[in-house]
């Protein structure tokens, strides 16, 4: 058997004579080991070890240079197998499409009717033509369906229903913009765009329960002074509220903004025709309306402590477009959040429910002096509530319209009109334009 000369002190991983030095034993290279332990082991090349506390598995590897311990199966990132991950990605469009298309998600139409607002697109406006509206008053003025614009203050701010200036993929959208400015608002003044949602369509957030869920709201907003902005989500009564605030970065610039607000566990949250929730985006708000942002709070607040004044200059705006609010912490990207608006026909359906117009004509009516006609006028909608009738642009020959002119009941779909007071026999034409107000 031929002898063998070892060097004396071998560095761990050495190799002489075909043998490797194993930190305690020159070893063959045939012979290995599975070791399991938390840590490394010292141990000869050819062995194994699995890592008890991961499930790692190793390969005890001489290079040449040295021995280390090396993976068996080398990991993998999420980036590098193209995987979807609950942490934050940066992906390119061709990463985001294949996401898309390997992870199950609601198509976007069933996204668009979870949506609780009305009208976000501002498509329909029965009130108002394109350009219409009027001074936002204390009180509110409905600018557009479902939308009112409130001025409370010596500020004197119009509100317009406008074309022409909308993201893309919109086509329509609501403005605010300063006749007469304000430059140092008292504590009590305000403006802003508000909503009223109906508790029916809010009440699957289960807000005033321990089961309360989170409401997601995205929307488009442009403005000629840059900023921090705010907004707030209250209850019926105003007595709950949660101020947020957002950042519009440049002059007159379209930027999509998205909130995401917590359940309310407490307060009152009606769940039914009554207000469930209400919605504000805020121009200007004085300190008595302003709350620290990103809390629930009691008392009624509009806007975040430290909100801009738009208001302060006959120069500013504020244009919005493109409201939705989603149950639960997602919505869509910017460039994907036309997707989910509902279709107009189905949005003036959804409209109706709380204002529409009308116009009723009588050709031919023969009647004597002090008879009537009583007309039954079907509503296209079934209505939230009883609503508050008008008539306007009423006129015929010896026609007149009497005091009883009124909605029968909530839950019927017309109301009965009256034509009376005929001055003589004969035929007579009796019209006049009509509106069904049963809106928040």
């Amino acid at each position: 058997m031929a002898a063998f000369d070892f060097p004396n002190s071998p560095a761990i991983g050495a190799s002489s004579n075909g043998y490797t030095w194993d930190g305690e034993k020159w070893v063959s290279p045939v012979a290995g080991t599975v070791y399991v332990s938390d840590t490394p082991p010292v141990a000869p090349v050819n062995s194994l070890w699995w890592e008890s506390d991961t499930g790692n598995l190793y390969v005890r590897y001489y290079d040449g240079d040295s021995t280390q311990w090396v993976l068996a199966v080398p990991a993998t990132s999420a980036a590098s197998i193209s995987a979807v991950t609950y942490v934050a990605q940066t992906l390119t469009a061709a990463q985001q499409t294949v996401a898309r298309q390997n992870v199950y998600a609601a198509p976007f139409d069933a996204m668009a009717y979870s949506g609780m607002q009305i009208n976000g697109s501002m498509e329909v406006s029965q009130e108002f033509a394109v350009n219409g509206g009027g001074p936002a008053t204390a009180a509110g003025r409905y600018i557009v369906d479902g939308w009112i614009a409130v001025s409370n203050g010596p500020q004197v701010v119009n509100g317009s229903y406008i074309s022409g200036t909308a993201p893309d993929g919109f086509t329509r959208a609501m403005q605010l913009w300063v006749g007469t400015a304000n430059a140092s608002p008292g504590a009590a003044v305000l403006v802003m765009f508000q909503q009223k949602i109906e508790g029916y369509r809010v009440a699957r957030l289960g807000w005033g329960t321990a089961a309360a869920q989170p409401v997601t709201i995205a929307f488009w907003i442009r403005a000629v002074r840059p900023g921090s902005y705010s907004g707030a989500v209250r209850n019926g009564a105003y007595d709950r509220s949660y101020p947020f605030s957002f950042t519009i970065n440049a002059v007159n610039i379209w930027e999509y903004k998205t909130i995401t607000i917590p359940g309310d566990t407490l307060g009152t949250w009606a769940k039914d025709s009554n207000t469930g929730l209400d919605l504000a985006i805020t121009m200007m708000a004085g300190t008595s309306f302003c709350a620290p942002a990103g809390a629930w709070t009691a008392g009624n607040f509009i806007g975040a402590t430290g909100t801009i004044n738009g208001v302060a200059s006959t120069s500013d705006s504020l244009i919005l477009s493109g409201i939705t609010v989603l149950p639960g912490i997602e919505a869509p990207s910017a460039a994907r959040s036309a997707l989910i608006i509902r279709p107009l026909d189905q949005e003036l359906a959804t409209c109706l429910r709380y204002f529409e117009p009308g116009y009723f004509e009588s050709d031919g009516w023969v009647g004597s002096a002090g008879t009537g006609l009583a007309a039954q006028m079907p509503f296209k909608v079934f209505k939230r509530a009883t609503p508050t009738m008008a008539i306007s642009g009423q006129g015929g020959a010896g026609v007149a319209i009497p005091a009883n002119f009124s909605a029968v009941a909530p839950r019927t779909s017309g109301f009965l009109a009256a034509l009376n007071q005929c001055s003589g026999s004969g035929g007579y034409i009796g019209y006049f334009s009509w509106t069904a107000d049963a809106r928040l």
